[in-house]
């Protein structure tokens, strides 16, 4: 006899600027709504737009210091690591350089600049104060943050491990940045697709994961000019405040988390390196070609792309 069959509650919503997809197997009742509300809390408190969110405040206390929620703490908490274990080359404190480009208020209202800032880099983490047990944190005076998609990774690990603990499987997605683990809806894993970045081409490659995360950075989207017509995007790399110049247009990676592939896909864009051998990616050139790296062994059901 086969497993017994069990009850698929999904939800799609809005959420963190972004789409949401939720997939609950097995469960109580209500399970899957409690996952829509908690990604909601986790937005009201970790957004950058938001005047009245956890994070705004941080950023508007001009360097005294704060006491956060344990969500929060969590959040700083990742956005120092990440900062550290890259070298800095992902790095939060691209606020200001962000808001200099025009990137200032949600998507799709970002004001052109009248030219581009001259290079200069982000301040970054090390002056980050962080008192876990505490729930303080203090910036430095002038330090600004922005979690970016790391807090969307970080939401769906954080929703999807919260729900694992009453179901036998869960998908979260949050913009592209996704958590699976445990039992999918069929078969004997989740079988994730990889957008492709050109609206109305369909899913670039499929891969099959147990437990896991992905993420995707592009500079395909969310673009605009400066007055002068200075392509931009929101890739920023911290060396000069800039966007990045890499031609690459698309990084996909996959980890054992969703807020650690998201750092990947990060440092993958701006250096062509995962520096993760655990983990793996599915780029797109310039030119529309594709290529692999780090470990094959997660591209599962279709290491090339889809035709």
């Amino acid at each position: 006899m086969g497993s017994p069959v069990a009850l698929v509650r999904e939800r799609r919503f809005s959420t963190m600027g972004s789409y949401g997809h939720l997939i609950v197997v097995g469960g109580p009742e209500g399970l899957a709504d409690r996952g829509v509300e908690r990604l909601d809390l986790l937005e009201s408190r970790w957004s950058r737009f938001r005047s009245n969110s956890e994070l705004s405040q941080l950023n508007a206390a001009g360097g005294e210091p704060m006491l956060v929620s344990a969500d929060t703490v969590v959040l700083i908490d990742a956005l120092r690591r990440a900062w550290q274990l890259t070298a800095g080359r992902f790095d939060p404190t691209v606020l200001d350089a962000m808001c200099d480009l025009g990137y200032a208020a949600s998507w799709p209202d970002v004001a052109s600049p009248l030219w581009l800032p001259k290079p200069h880099p982000t301040p970054g983490c090390g002056g980050v104060d962080l008192h876990a047990e505490r729930g303080l944190v203090q910036l430095p005076p002038g330090v600004h943050l922005d979690p970016g998609g790391l807090g969307k990774g970080l939401a769906a690990d954080l929703v999807a491990t919260e729900l694992a603990e009453a179901a036998e499987g869960v998908l979260v997605n949050v913009g592209g940045d996704l958590r699976v683990m445990g039992r999918p809806p069929e078969g004997a894993a989740w079988v994730v697709g990889i957008e492709h970045p050109d609206p109305g081409m369909g899913d670039l490659a499929r891969l099959e994961l147990a437990d896991g995360g992905v993420a995707t950075s592009t500079s395909a989207r969310r673009r605009w000019e400066s007055a002068d017509g200075t392509p931009l995007h929101h890739l920023v790399d911290p060396r000069t405040g800039r966007p990045a110049e890499r031609q690459w247009r698309q990084v996909t990676t996959i980890s054992a988390t969703a807020w650690w592939a998201e750092v990947l896909a990060i440092v993958a864009f701006l250096d062509g390196e995962l520096g993760d051998d655990s983990a793996a990616a599915l780029v797109i050139d310039a030119d529309g070609g594709t290529r692999t790296l780090g470990d094959p062994r997660w591209f599962a059901v279709d290491p090339e792309p889809v035709r």
